[in-house]
């Protein structure tokens, strides 16, 4: 049941980002409950994906994946995620000279479509979501029970994750303008407390993990810890982080504690920042500098390569309102997708009634120009809505979507294998893969019915929230004549302790 869903949600979320994913060797760790996964290479167009256009992963990996999931005792026993050494090294896309203007072209355009489909797939699982809710004519009172649950089944999951990232670093590095600069993390990790805010250890278990009291049923505390996450930039002219570099914020320990109590339909949450040593901002001239030229340089090569992509005279012919060119694309995006169209026998039947003609050379040129030209989240928008169109139209028959929460999530778990289109340029993607046999969506059904294993929680009505800002030390350094930073600084603001506090009471 879950190890299956376990599975898909891998594939689907990590295999993007990182290299090896496969159902071969997630198998045998998902269904025993101990997965260990090492040395996950990140895939160059990670960041791509991500939305960060421009960017690409020169090097990286995750040392160490580790998930252990107690699927005998999933609703009281804890799920442990841990990654462990994730390091990259990003650079700009224009920073590599050794690549031709072909190859680049071939860069920009393929990470552009990756980014376009993974948004694409999203939109489409929320537009089906709503639509969901249309035909399921729910009420008011429906809805909010619906929300109810939710809220009870994220609380469950949550309550029962301890989760830990550990020795991060994260370095962008441009050779042409000699610069580097690093974001690094010692570890970022949270897990389930008592009502003191306090882990209990289960000497049985051998682990640390919240006692399973009634208490902690019915009520959750979480503690989100950050440990030496600092800054830091090359000195002046090398993109060497190993020749030297100045920390720009030294390292800094933060937590979030988290406490939400139902019966009282209440949000704690408490912040403390560089409560435990002085945290140290050095903001030096030369390096402000250098960081301000870096930056306005990037923008310039985004310029370039924006042009490389549409040619100046190539964009004036698309029209400057986006919702007038996302016309045009959308007519052409849905008769190339009609074209491109693993036909069933429905989807034959569609297509003849259509009448649909085949795109000119001048319509498949000028739709590629369209994909090059318009902004990332109107493309995905534009091609998660064509395939829900080319989905519905070859359809057997319309289908009410399944009623309440669970409906929705079996369908989503468990839906229909036997639609498949053409998305995008020609991508195809399975829609409504099912995930579960018949047996294991009885079983997941029945578990998530189980009041007795599931309990009834009301959204938080009163939030309050306490934030802790520990002695800081900001300094503004002018290192042109000196390197002695105590000697050139020109001004410095020391900040005591702080203490804020926010309240929200939500109507009824």
């Amino acid at each position: 049941m879950f190890e299956t869903v376990l599975e898909q949600l891998l594939l689907q979320h990590l295999a993007p980002y990182v290299v090896g994913l496969s159902k071969d060797n997630l198998r045998l760790g998902v269904f025993s409950g101990s997965l260990q996964l090492r040395d996950l290479r990140f895939r160059p167009e990670a960041l791509a994906v991500l939305g960060l256009q421009g960017f690409r992963v020169k090097s990286g990996s995750i040392g160490l994946l580790s998930i252990s999931v107690p699927w005998s005792t999933l609703y009281t026993g804890q799920v442990q995620v841990t990654f462990e050494r994730v390091c990259a090294q990003v650079e700009h896309v224009g920073d590599n000279t050794e690549r031709s203007t072909e190859e680049l072209l071939q860069l920009l355009r393929e990470d552009r479509r990756k980014s376009v489909q993974t948004r694409a797939a999203q939109l489409r699982s929320f537009e089906v979501e709503r639509r969901r809710r249309v035909q399921a004519g729910k009420g008011e009172g429906e809805g909010e029970a619906d929300t109810g649950f939710v809220v009870r089944l994220v609380r469950m999951l949550v309550n029962n994750l301890v989760a830990s990232v550990a020795d991060v670093e994260l370095a962008l590095v441009s050779d042409p303008h000699g610069f580097a600069g690093a974001i690094e993390l010692g570890l970022l990790s949270a897990r389930s407390l008592d009502e003191g805010f306090s882990a209990q250890t289960l000497p049985e278990k051998g682990r640390e993990q919240v006692a399973a009291t009634a208490s902690s049923r019915s009520s959750m505390h979480k503690r989100i810890t950050c440990k030496r996450f600092g800054v830091r930039m090359s000195a002046a002219g090398s993109s060497s982080l190993l020749a030297g570099s100045w920390p720009l914020l030294s390292p800094i320990n933060f937590s979030l504690l988290l406490s939400h109590v139902p019966a009282q339909q209440l949000l704690k949450l408490k912040l403390e920042v560089g409560t435990e040593q002085l945290t140290t901002i050095a903001l030096l001239r030369s390096g402000l500098k250098r960081l301000m030229s870096v930056q306005a340089s990037m923008a310039d090569e985004d310029g370039r390569l924006a042009k490389l992509l549409v040619p100046p005279a190539k964009r004036q012919t698309i029209p400057i309102d986006d919702a007038e060119a996302g016309e045009e694309y959308a007519q052409l995006l849905y008769r190339k997708s009609l074209l491109d169209l693993d036909l069933s026998l429905e989807g034959s039947a569609a297509l003849a009634s259509s009448n649909v003609r085949k795109l000119t050379a001048d319509e498949e040129a000028r739709l590629h120009l369209l994909e090059d030209a318009l902004p990332i989240g109107v493309l995905a928008k534009l091609q998660a809505d064509n395939a829900l169109e080319i989905e519905a139209m070859i359809a057997e028959k319309p289908s009410k979507g399944p009623d309440g929460f669970l409906g929705r999530l079996s369908a989503s778990f468990c839906g229909d294998t036997k639609n498949r289109l053409a998305v995008g340029s020609g991508q195809e993607a399975l829609l409504g893969a099912a995930w579960l046999t018949a047996e294991e969506q009885a079983q997941l059904m029945k578990d998530f019915s189980d009041e007795s294993k599931i309990e009834v929680v009301e959204p938080p009505r009163v939030t309050k929230m306490e934030v802790l800002i520990g002695n800081a030390d900001i300094k503004l350094v002018d290192d042109r004549w000196s390197a002695d930073h105590e000697q050139s600084c020109v001004l410095r603001l020391h900040i005591r302790e702080q203490r804020f506090l926010v309240g929200l009471v939500m109507g009824n």
